[in-house]
């Protein structure tokens, strides 16, 4: 069997968060979608692939939560409560995501998949989207 060739990224340190939320609001460059797929995985404390695959269907934002298929989920938590910043977030992203499609974060070229992983540097603390990491 052959090898993977991963690199796995350090985890965003606690006293870290406050930097990234900084420099997040500074780049200018990162549009609205990326910036709260980004702030999801902080609030909802869930892996990059899990927040940008989600779809309408699994969210009640009035029960404020979230329910996640065990196909996508490494964690055993299929019902996920969010917090009310989670669902302001939500609501604002229901808001500029084109009526009738089907995730969260469509794709800009085929909106009938999620959008491609949004792997950008943040500067000036160069932070990468990879379940929210500092390089």
């Amino acid at each position: 069997m052959k090898k993977r060739n991963q690199t796995n990224h350090p985890a965003l340190a606690g006293d870290k968060i406050g930097d990234f939320l900084h420099a997040l609001d500074a780049a200018a460059t990162i549009n609205e979608e990326t910036r709260i797929a980004m702030l999801l995985v902080l609030l909802t404390a869930c892996r990059k692939a899990e927040v940008i695959e989600a779809r309408w269907d699994e969210l009640d934002l009035k029960a404020a939560e979230w329910e996640i298929p065990a196909a996508r989920m490494k964690a055993n938590r299929p019902h996920l409560p969010l917090s009310r910043q989670a669902v302001k977030l939500l609501t604002r992203l229901r808001e500029i995501v084109p009526v009738g499609r089907e995730h969260l974060f469509p794709n800009r070229l085929d909106p009938r998949r999620p959008m491609v992983s949004p792997i950008q540097p943040v500067r000036p603390q160069h932070y990468i989207f990879h379940s929210i990491c500092l390089l």
